[in-house]
């Protein structure tokens, strides 16, 4: 739990200017995939404006903060799960129009 307070009180405040930026680049009515998703608060963003956000990640901590923050914003359009990006097959050749993916590839 340790590095998902750690990214929801550091990480996400320091990426807050960047994915608000790529945020307002994004069309409407996308539906996007967050790869790597983290706290996500990229994802929470995103969903203001897309069809369907699904977010990511291998942490179940970092879920379980995302999936915390959407029920308190009663976001609808927002889905996480735990998934490894390097297997993708979850998702039954579901299509996106995009994917994101930030701080994964350190």
């Amino acid at each position: 739990m340790l590095s998902a307070l750690l990214y929801k009180h550091l990480i996400d405040p320091l990426l807050n200017g960047v994915h608000q930026q790529a945020s307002a680049m994004i069309p409407t009515g996308l539906n996007i995939l967050d790869i790597a998703c983290g706290t996500g608060s990229f994802a929470v963003m995103m969903s203001s404006k897309a069809k369907k956000v699904t977010g990511i990640d291998l942490a179940p901590a970092m879920i379980n903060t995302a999936e915390k923050t959407k029920v308190r914003l009663d976001i609808r359009n927002l889905s996480f799960a735990v998934e490894d990006a390097a297997d993708l097959s979850f998702f039954n050749n579901r299509q996106f129009d995009l994917a994101t993916l930030s701080m994964a590839v350190h």
